[in-house]
């Protein structure tokens, strides 16, 4: 089985996060993948990229991004 994931994954792991729209897909993308309390058993990687999608977005961004899944 091919999993859906994998292209958004993919970006999440290479893409530069510089803008909210980037921000809210990835975060979307991590929030997929790990589910929402998932920081204990998240790669160092992942954990980072969410750093960096909390530093772009609100906290009622990330909500309305959460909200697209």
């Amino acid at each position: 089985m091919i999993d859906k994931l994998a292209p958004a994954l993919n970006a999440v792991n290479t893409d530069v996060i510089d803008t909210k729209e980037k921000a809210a897909f990835v975060y979307r993308a991590l929030t997929r993948r790990y589910g929402i309390d998932w920081a204990a058993r998240a790669p160092d990687v992942a954990r980072d990229r969410l750093r960096t999608c909390e530093a772009l977005l609100t906290k009622k961004e990330r909500r309305e991004a959460l909200a697209m899944l």
